[in-house]
């Protein structure tokens, strides 16, 4: 496996969980100026862990589940957005794969 490269511009903890897939399931009210729905993404952990870190930006947040169960999480803001902390309630082995969802919405301009 290659050697990760540090990233500034995230707060991601991509050095240890990786998305291999997602799949969004979005709809968009033009009249509310709102995109809402589910990404469901398919995780990887490169090495052992209990969280996954993800980088996001002016979400409402309504649910996170982690294979199929309601997950711990928070949101924690940072200089170039805010980063999604998503406790795992059972750790990720090494190479175990995890199917995370989150529903949320986000007002747009359109």
């Amino acid at each position: 496996m290659c050697a990760v490269t540090p990233d500034h511009a995230t707060a991601s903890n991509h050095e240890e969980i990786r998305v291999e897939h997602i799949d969004l399931d979005w709809s968009i009210d033009w009249a509310q100026h709102i995109i809402r729905g589910t990404a469901t993404l398919d995780l990887r952990a490169v090495r052992v862990v209990d969280r996954v870190i993800l980088d996001t930006a002016e979400l409402s947040i309504e649910e996170i589940s982690v294979q199929g169960r309601a997950a711990q999480w928070e949101l924690r803001r940072w200089e170039l957005g805010s980063a999604l902390w998503v406790t795992c309630e059972d750790t990720l082995q090494q190479g175990a794969v995890s199917q995370s969802s989150c529903r949320m919405s986000r007002m747009v301009d359109c």
